[in-house]
């Protein structure tokens, strides 16, 4: 069983992933907008002009409009031990938040978690996340758990985007003998357009390959989707 000491997931691996799926993120993303601007070109030219402009700027405001709330539970096994799982986890780099730590320009560990920053549109804007986690651990020998495990790990995470909630998650991580179990549940707190549909997927897509890049092989994945 592998130890927190010798547990080294490879950093390129994780990040060859990432920027592979930022890469068909934003050729999806720049596809999507244009298909929504066609169909807006259509309408207009299509239907009278004032009925058309009508139809075209609904959709434009439906694409962007925050209306999509999104939840996510991932099961996952590695043959880490529990307390490897836990350092992996409580940290500046949790392996769920992959692909946002992946496209960092700098990530800064903090004494409860870590600071990532970003810089986009050629570097005109910029962007902070902080990521906070507080771990919260118990025996649980003699429960009704079916599974047997002895221990349970609990840890909360939430993080921040320019010091505006972002999401938050819970990881419960129980001890399987030869390795752990763990359980990560999403919940953002915030809500997204219908583009977001196109990310949302794509995330879904590359989920498991960037926990495998960093040791953990995904055995399901539910994704909920909710509007307003």
């Amino acid at each position: 069983m592998s130890s927190s000491t010798d547990r080294r997931p490879d950093h390129d691996a994780v990040v060859a992933v990432v920027r592979r799926y930022h890469r068909v993120e934003r050729l999806c993303s720049i596809a999507a907008a244009v298909a929504v601007a066609l169909v807006a070109f259509v309408a207009i030219v299509s239907l009278p002009f004032l009925v058309g402009l009508l139809v075209a700027i609904g959709l434009l405001v439906l694409a962007r409009a925050p209306v999509l709330s999104r939840t996510t539970t991932t099961r996952a096994v590695t043959d880490a031990d529990i307390d490897a799982v836990v350092a992996d986890f409580d940290g500046a780099m949790p392996p769920m938040l992959a692909f946002q730590w992946g496209l960092a320009d700098d990530v800064r560990p903090t004494a409860d978690g870590g600071v990532y920053d970003f810089s986009y549109a050629f570097g005109l804007q910029s962007a902070t996340m902080t990521v906070k986690s507080a771990l919260r651990s118990l025996d649980s020998p003699g429960t009704d758990d079916s599974s047997g495990d002895d221990s349970v790990s609990t840890l909360d995470i939430t993080t921040t985007a320019n010091d505006r909630s972002w999401g938050t998650y819970t990881i419960t991580i129980r001890d399987a003998g030869d390795g752990a179990r763990l359980e990560i549940e999403g919940e953002p707190n915030r809500r997204f357009g219908l583009r977001y549909l196109v990310q949302g997927a794509l995330t879904n897509r590359y989920y498991a390959e960037v926990l495998a890049a960093q040791g953990y092989t995904v055995i399901e994945r539910e994704t909920s989707l909710s509007l307003f």
